[in-house]
Protein backbone atom coordinates (compact mmCIF):
# COMPACT_ATOMS: atom_id res chain seq x y z
CA UNK A 1 0.00 0.00 0.00
CA UNK A 2 1.37 3.41 -1.04
CA UNK A 3 1.79 5.89 1.85
CA UNK A 4 3.58 8.77 0.12
CA UNK A 5 2.22 12.30 0.37
CA UNK A 6 3.87 13.37 -2.89
CA UNK A 7 4.28 11.74 -6.31
CA UNK A 8 7.45 10.26 -7.74
CA UNK A 9 9.25 10.75 -11.05
CA UNK A 10 10.02 7.32 -12.45
CA UNK A 11 12.97 6.79 -14.73
CA UNK A 12 16.70 6.35 -14.54
CA UNK A 13 18.58 9.10 -12.70
CA UNK A 14 22.39 8.85 -12.48
CA UNK A 15 23.51 9.42 -8.92
CA UNK A 16 26.88 9.85 -7.21
CA UNK A 17 26.91 9.02 -3.49
CA UNK A 18 29.34 9.92 -0.74
CA UNK A 19 29.37 8.53 2.77
CA UNK A 20 31.70 7.10 5.41
CA UNK A 21 32.28 3.42 6.05
CA UNK A 22 31.83 1.92 9.52
CA UNK A 23 35.62 2.33 9.91
CA UNK A 24 35.36 6.05 9.07
CA UNK A 25 36.82 5.88 5.55
CA UNK A 26 35.37 8.06 2.79
CA UNK A 27 33.36 6.01 0.29
CA UNK A 28 32.11 7.23 -3.10
CA UNK A 29 29.82 5.19 -5.34
CA UNK A 30 27.96 5.70 -8.60
CA UNK A 31 24.56 4.14 -9.23
CA UNK A 32 21.13 4.90 -10.63
CA UNK A 33 18.05 6.10 -8.78
CA UNK A 34 14.92 4.27 -9.98
CA UNK A 35 12.60 7.05 -8.88
CA UNK A 36 12.73 10.36 -7.06
CA UNK A 37 10.22 12.59 -5.32
CA UNK A 38 10.12 15.65 -3.11
CA UNK A 39 10.62 13.57 0.05
CA UNK A 40 12.73 10.64 -1.07
CA UNK A 41 14.28 8.39 -3.68
CA UNK A 42 14.86 4.71 -4.33
CA UNK A 43 18.13 3.22 -5.54
CA UNK A 44 19.99 -0.07 -5.67
CA UNK A 45 23.52 -0.79 -4.46
CA UNK A 46 25.78 -3.86 -4.36
CA UNK A 47 26.08 -3.39 -0.58
CA UNK A 48 23.72 -2.85 2.30
CA UNK A 49 23.74 0.33 4.36
CA UNK A 50 22.50 0.64 7.92
CA UNK A 51 19.06 2.09 8.48
CA UNK A 52 19.53 5.74 9.45
CA UNK A 53 22.89 6.06 7.66
CA UNK A 54 23.45 9.55 6.22
CA UNK A 55 24.77 10.20 2.73
CA UNK A 56 25.42 13.10 0.39
CA UNK A 57 24.37 12.62 -3.23
CA UNK A 58 24.40 14.41 -6.57
CA UNK A 59 21.43 13.37 -8.70
CA UNK A 60 21.34 14.07 -12.45
CA UNK A 61 17.69 15.12 -12.80
CA UNK A 62 18.06 16.39 -16.39
CA UNK A 63 21.09 16.62 -18.70
CA UNK A 64 21.99 20.09 -17.41
CA UNK A 65 20.40 19.98 -13.97
CA UNK A 66 21.86 18.42 -10.82
CA UNK A 67 20.27 18.17 -7.43
CA UNK A 68 22.52 18.04 -4.36
CA UNK A 69 20.82 16.14 -1.53
CA UNK A 70 21.48 14.98 1.98
CA UNK A 71 19.68 11.69 2.42
CA UNK A 72 19.25 8.98 5.02
CA UNK A 73 18.39 5.30 4.70
CA UNK A 74 14.77 4.49 5.62
CA UNK A 75 14.64 0.86 4.52
CA UNK A 76 16.82 -1.81 2.96
CA UNK A 77 15.54 -4.70 0.83
CA UNK A 78 17.61 -7.66 -0.37
CA UNK A 79 16.82 -8.01 -4.09
CA UNK A 80 16.80 -11.34 -5.94
CA UNK A 81 19.54 -10.23 -8.35
CA UNK A 82 22.11 -9.67 -5.57
CA UNK A 83 21.65 -5.93 -5.08
CA UNK A 84 20.11 -4.10 -2.14
CA UNK A 85 17.18 -1.75 -2.74
CA UNK A 86 17.32 1.31 -0.51
CA UNK A 87 14.45 3.63 0.25
CA UNK A 88 16.02 7.00 1.07
CA UNK A 89 14.53 10.07 2.75
CA UNK A 90 15.65 13.47 1.46
CA UNK A 91 16.67 15.61 4.43
CA UNK A 92 17.93 18.62 2.45
CA UNK A 93 18.01 19.42 -1.28
CA UNK A 94 19.37 22.13 -3.55
CA UNK A 95 19.18 22.42 -7.35
CA UNK A 96 22.45 23.13 -9.14
CA UNK A 97 22.19 24.58 -12.65
CA UNK A 98 25.13 25.55 -14.88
Amino acid sequence: MEHRRTGRLRGIFPIRLRTRSAAGHAVEMRTLADNIGAEGLYLQLPLSLARGASLFALVQVEPTLLMAVRISVLRVEKRSHGLFGLGMRIRQARLLAP
